[in-house]
């Protein structure tokens, strides 16, 4: 990741481009990191193409989302054949969609919204799984741009941030992400107590 980080970073006046490019292989599971993506194009529109700015912006945005349906899709097409299907099955874990599965059988849309915080391939997974699963495709659609935008202004708003100071940036965004991590889990914790203890009233 350090090397397309910095591929992205010599290659500024045409970041946005890559950027959208890289996002679009992320879909069909190509292992390339959003977080890495969205923070170079803050990083750019900062230090090296202001101009840019909103260009980059919208190439991470977009970008992600759109990655997000490709899966989806991707998921909702093939099926569980993907497993076996080349190239994808070199970058398809089958246990990380078993468990998304499960979480989706437990905590339905939820797992979604706040699923698609975690880092560390489980996006995809999650994309992956709801495409499988055949969810509704408008309720996708709607949920997965909430959870998008909110993932995307952080991260941007991050990457410019510490923009100055980019070097030790991914050291903070470390910690970022587990407390997030740990905010979306809790989250998802209280709305099962609150839906089990409803649950239990109306038996």
């Amino acid at each position: 990741m350090e090397d397309i980080f910095n591929f992205i970073l010599a290659q500024s006046d045409y970041a946005h481009f890559y950027i959208f490019g890289l996002f679009m292989l992320a879909g069909f599971n190509v292992p390339v990191s959003e977080d890495v993506l969205i923070i170079a194009g803050a990083i750019i529109s900062v230090k090296f193409a202001p101009e840019n700015a909103t260009l980059l912006f919208l190439s991470c945005y977009l970008g992600a989302y759109f990655s997000d349906l490709i899966c989806y899709f991707l998921g909702r097409t093939l099926g569980l054949r993907i497993i076996s299907i080349k190239p994808f099955s070199k970058f398809v874990d089958q246990n990380k969609i078993n468990s998304m599965s499960g979480f989706f059988e437990k905590f339905g849309i939820a797992t979604l919204f706040f699923g698609r915080f975690i880092p560390f391939g489980v996006r995809n997974a999650l994309f992956l799984s709801a495409g499988i699963s055949k969810m509704n495709f408008v309720k996708f659609a709607v949920v997965d741009l909430l959870a998008c935008t909110t993932t995307s202004v952080i991260l941007f708003s991050l990457g410019r941030l510490f923009a100055e100071n980019y070097e030790k940036l991914f050291e903070h965004l470390a910690n970022s992400k587990w407390i997030i991590v740990a905010i979306a889990l809790m989250t998802l914790a209280t709305i099962v107590f609150f839906k089990k203890r409803k649950g239990l009233k109306s038996s």
